[in-house]
């Protein structure tokens, strides 16, 4: 009578004969050390596999808490109490980009506003002018990069 030695649930790797004496031992022996050797053999692939696995998880989760200190690190004492129980760097990134990003916009419209209302009448001096007009040109691009350039600049402080 003989007796599968199954791999997997679902495939059987050699039929190897029960061990009845001496009469089979010889055979029996070199089979069951083939397989044992194989067995042993994808026991260490796979836990190299997932030795592997741990190791890229555990560089993504050191990453991650980089990332999320980082960030954290450059909040204000008032926004960190408003984002401190978000887990991820994910998490808070998108909550401080959906709570700013709307105020943002807004800041950028009133900046504006107050560039288009800056003239030379309204200030003291041409200097102040100029430093109005740079540091409003300077804030609107922080908000949206490239928003107002060079050209652009010359021609408001030209008209």
């Amino acid at each position: 009578m003989s007796a599968l030695v199954y791999d997997s649930p679902d495939r059987a790797v050699t039929a190897i004969e029960p061990l009845t004496g001496s009469d089979n031992y010889a055979t029996w022996k070199r089979l069951m050390t083939s397989y044992l050797k194989a067995r042993q053999r994808a026991i260490e692939a796979r836990l190299e596999v997932e030795v592997q696995a741990f190791e890229r998880h555990r560089e993504w989760s050191r990453r991650e808490a980089e990332a999320y200190h980082t960030i954290f690190r450059y909040l204000s004492p008032y926004i960190s109490v408003h984002v401190a129980g978000l887990e991820t760097s994910h998490d808070l990134w998108n909550e401080l980009e959906e709570r700013y990003r709307r105020i943002e916009l807004a800041t950028f419209c009133e900046l504006f506003a107050q560039l288009r209302e800056t003239t030379a009448a309204r200030c003291a001096s041409t200097r102040e002018f100029v430093d109005r007009v740079r540091l409003l040109v300077y804030r609107l691009n922080a908000i949206a990069p490239g928003s107002i350039g060079d050209r652009v600049h010359i021609a408001i402080l030209l008209t």
